[in-house]
């Protein structure tokens, strides 16, 4: 996460309620879905490093209007926890998915110093202490290969009450729910799909978004993070390049439109 000089203010799609406040840019952002519920919620595909704030609409039973969200792609959170913190002492966010973590289970939540958070974790299985500090002289087709690296946190502020939704067994997703007053529950997920021709992992990604929309049809599906998914041009709703297969392309394009979930940010 490398700061640049000057503030960034990002622009955003006339979506209401939607409204954009002012982190200091760290990269080029991705692209992004989200559910065609009422006011859906707003949400970021980050790419390597990452971040994007932006205010959907609350619950009427809090305090505040809107809250926050902030997604980031780390390469090792570890590494990045004094500037983590240092940033969200000046952009504090109430939601935070975070992708590529590379962290495995003998890291406790305590170390990550995210603290007044709920934290959804997900780590994968091949991580261990040795592996993570392998994982940082290792290029991006090594990790592949050993299948290290990867995982996902989703952690959101404890004043929202949210819970935990078990849906992920093997891919790098991890979703929770957060209480609506008189309204179905708000459903929230950090994915990560590497960067590979895995039609396996695609289709498990695909196949917890529809279980999911199929479990709670009315409520709203914000779902964000790491797609890798360069090949979609999703001004026309079509695969536009080959970089990873057609088949793994339209699988995902297809769970998008069929779940109802649209692009909520584009390239900026």
């Amino acid at each position: 996460m490398k700061p640049d000089s000057g503030p960034h203010f990002p622009p955003l799609p006339s979506f209401k309620p939607i409204k954009t406040s002012s982190p200091k840019k760290l990269s080029p952002q991705k692209r992004s879905t989200s559910d065609t519920s009422p006011n859906p919620i707003n949400l970021s595909q980050p790419s390597h490093h990452s971040t994007h704030h932006a205010k959907p609409s609350l619950p009427q039973d809090r305090n505040t209007s809107s809250v926050t969200t902030l997604i980031v792609n780390f390469q090792s959170l570890r590494n990045k926890i004094p500037i983590f913190n240092a940033y969200l002492s000046v952009a504090p966010a109430d939601i935070i998915l975070d992708t590529e973590t590379w962290l495995h289970k003998h890291i406790s939540d305590a170390e990550l110093m995210i603290d007044d958070y709920d934290l959804y974790r997900k780590e994968r299985p091949g991580n261990s202490n040795s592996t993570c500090v392998e994982i940082e002289t290792l290029t991006e087709d090594e990790r592949r290969r050993k299948k290290v690296g990867g995982g996902v946190i989703l952690a959101v502020k404890k004043s929202l009450a949210s819970k935990p939704l078990n849906v992920s067994i093997r891919s790098e997703s991890t979703y929770c729910q957060i209480p609506q007053a008189g309204k179905p529950p708000t459903i929230i997920g950090c994915v990560y799909r590497p960067p590979e021709n895995d039609l396996e992992t695609s289709g498990l990604i695909c196949k917890e978004i529809r279980e999911i929309k199929s479990k709670f049809k009315k409520s709203v599906l914000w779902v964000g993070g790491d797609f890798n998914l360069p090949d979609i041009n999703w001004e026309f709703n079509s695969v536009k390049s080959s970089r990873y297969l057609k088949e793994l392309n339209e699988t995902l394009l297809d769970t998008f439109n069929d779940t109802g979930l649209r692009l909520s940010l584009k390239h900026i």
